[in-house]
């Protein structure tokens, strides 16, 4: 499962983020793409190459994709089934963090 978030229409990332959620290495950037005459949301690393939500070699820290999200549509955070942190601070109702 992936959550996307969007930049703050003044370029910030979206505040309130867990530090536990930070501390983890499980983050991609995400944009938009035409796939197939339909618009869909894809996880890139900041490098530029193809993330994979099920491959966690190809995820970084937070502070490495903060760092190229302005190239990006938004943030995106990886939840690992294994990830005793993700369930404990993943909210489904929080709405607040900029468009999830």
């Amino acid at each position: 499962m992936l959550m996307r978030l969007r930049r703050e229409s003044d370029g910030r990332t979206a505040q309130g983020i867990p530090t536990e959620l930070r501390d983890r290495d499980q983050w991609v950037v995400w944009r938009e793409v035409d796939r197939d005459g339909r618009r869909d949301k894809l996880p890139f690393q900041p490098d530029g190459q193809l993330a994979k939500s099920n491959d966690s070699s190809t995820w970084a820290s937070y502070d490495a994709a903060a760092a190229v999200s302005e190239k990006y549509s938004g943030l995106g955070y990886v939840f690992s089934p294994d990830a005793q942190a993700d369930r404990r601070t993943h909210d489904p109702q929080c709405v607040g963090l900029g468009g999830l």
